[in-house]
C-alpha cells in the first residue's frame, strides 16, 4: 500500500517525539562533531531520546575562541578543522541531532562540569536548518521535524 504525503505527515507524528536545546558555539558544533558526550547545564531533565543541537544566534568571537582553545586542551584535535567564521554561520541554525542517554550530577568525562550533565551518545550533522529556538529542551516542531525526517532516516534510540 502506498502512502500519500500527508498520510505520511501523520505516521511521522505519530513516532517517538524529539526535542531541541540550543547550544552557543562552539560547543555546539563541538557535541556533533568533536566528541563532546556531556551539555552541562543548571537543571536536570527526565527525558530521555533524540534531541535536535541548535547553535544558538550568540557569538562572541573573543569569548568562542577562548572556548574552543579549552576544548583543544580537554581532548585531542579533530580530523579537519573548523574556523571562527565556519562556527559563525552555523548560528541561528539546527545543525545536527544525537541521543540523551542520562543525566548525572557526577562524570568522569573531561567534558562535565556543570551542575548537571546530560549525557550524549551518537552524534551526526545533518543539513543545517535556519530556525529561532528558545530556551530549555522543548519539542521540536512538526514543520522542522518534517524537515529532519525527509533528510534522513530515523535514528535508533541508544539505551
Amino acid at each position: 500500500m502506498e502512502y500519500t504525503e500527508t498520510e505520511e505527515r501523520v505516521a511521522s507524528k505519530k513516532r517517538k517525539p524529539f526535542k531541541i536545546i540550543s547550544v552557543r558555539q562552539p560547543w555546539a558544533w563541538l557535541i556533533i562533531n568533536y566528541g563532546k558526550d556531556i551539555e552541562n547545564r543548571d537543571w536536570p531533565t527526565n527525558y530521555r531520546g533524540a534531541v535536535l543541537i541548535h547553535a544558538s544566534r550568540w557569538f562572541g568571537k573573543g569569548e568562542v575562541y577562548d572556548d574552543f582553545q579549552f576544548a583543544k586542551r580537554l581532548a585531542p584535535p579533530p580530523h579537519g578543522s573548523v574556523t571562527l567564521n565556519d562556527l559563525r554561520a552555523q548560528c541561528g541554525h539546527i545543525i545536527g541531532r544525537v541521543n540523551l542517554i542520562d543525566c548525572v550530577e557526577k562524570s568522569e568525562s573531561p567534558w562535565f562540569f556543570g551542575r548537571y550533565g546530560f549525557v550524549l551518545k551518537g552524534a551526526e550533522p545533518i543539513t543545517p536548518i535556519p530556525f529561532k529556538a528558545r530556551l530549555g529542551l522543548f519539542d521540536c516542531p512538526d514543520d522542522v521535524r518534517c524537515l529532519i525526517d525527509a533528510a534522513s532516516p530515523p535514528q535508533k534510540d541508544d539505551e
